[in-house]
């Protein structure tokens, strides 16, 4: 499995219309994807900050490039949401399987 890790800096004064739209437009998007085994976004901890993350899970190569395309190393955000964005990128890692913590 590929771990796709999207990260954007959005323009603060967009941050409650971006948060809205980022989860109709992008997580939607992605969980739709035939290939997408999971979504998960991430909100700056601190208000100052307007840094991001989204990361999903894909089961192949192969799933990852039928919806990012063969070009899915280049940051690009989704139809809709480049207004919000100042600056993003993309990493992608093989997935290893996941650590489950033990109940006591």
């Amino acid at each position: 499995m590929i771990l796709r890790i999207f990260k954007a800096i959005i323009f603060p004064e967009l941050r409650a219309e971006f948060e809205q739209d980022f989860a109709l437009i992008a997580v939607n998007l992605s969980l739709r994807q035939p290939g997408c085994v999971s979504c998960q976004v991430g909100k700056p901890i601190h208000p100052e900050l307007s840094e991001y993350a989204m990361l999903t899970l894909w089961q192949d190569r192969a799933s990852l490039v039928a919806f990012a395309g063969e070009d899915y190393e280049l940051a690009a955000p989704p139809a809709g949401m480049g207004r919000f964005i100042h600056s993003c990128s993309v990493e992608h890692y093989l997935s290893t399987k996941p650590l489950l913590r033990r109940s006591p």
